[in-house]
């Protein structure tokens, strides 16, 4: 019975994020887990236990604990990779749209910044930007990785002033030959 199974699904997704709610980390791994088991497809399953690695970490990094962060950055980041590759399921349930679209690449690039696979936090960085391209957060995100990958003067892409005469623009290239 489909609507059975699809009750069965979202009384996981709910149990597990309540669980992380209330911080009890291993009950909502393991809800997620035995959702999973259930029906792989459903990115929520995966971006759950990727918060609870994220959560971890940014504890760990803001108490100096360097090695246990990088380690649960490591496992964050394999979880919200799983998630990436999960399509929207078609179902009369409820989805969580943001975890089928910003929300993996979000958290994958602040995984890959802190484990410094700068081009891929950009990459990353970049793909959340099409979903939320006026997030001030993400815009910032932009602005830093860049300072990290490009030299500011021969790498960086060029931003073009088109059609602004002979005026000058700071940090654009003129472009006009009138």
């Amino acid at each position: 019975d489909w609507d059975s199974h699809d009750n069965l699904v979202h009384s996981h997704i709910v149990l597990g994020q309540s669980y992380y709610h209330l911080k009890q980390d291993d009950k909502a791994i393991d809800t997620c887990t035995k959702g999973i088991a259930l029906d792989p497809r459903w990115a929520e399953f995966y971006v759950t236990p990727g918060e609870v690695y994220y959560r971890r970490a940014s504890e760990e990094k803001a108490k100096g604990e360097w090695a246990a962060a990088g380690e649960n950055w490591k496992r964050a980041s394999w979880w919200f990779e799983r998630a990436k590759k999960c399509e929207m399921p078609e179902t009369w349930g409820f989805v969580e749209t943001d975890n089928y679209t910003w929300i993996p690449s979000d958290r994958l690039c602040m995984a890959y910044g802190e484990m410094r696979r700068f081009i891929d936090a950009n990459r990353e960085n970049e793909n959340a930007l099409k979903f939320r391209p006026n997030d001030v957060r993400l815009q910032a995100n932009r602005a830093y990785l860049w300072d990290v990958l490009y030299d500011r003067l021969n790498d960086r892409p060029y931003r073009l002033n088109l059609g602004g005469g002979q005026k000058p623009v700071p940090s654009y290239r003129n472009c006009d030959l009138y």
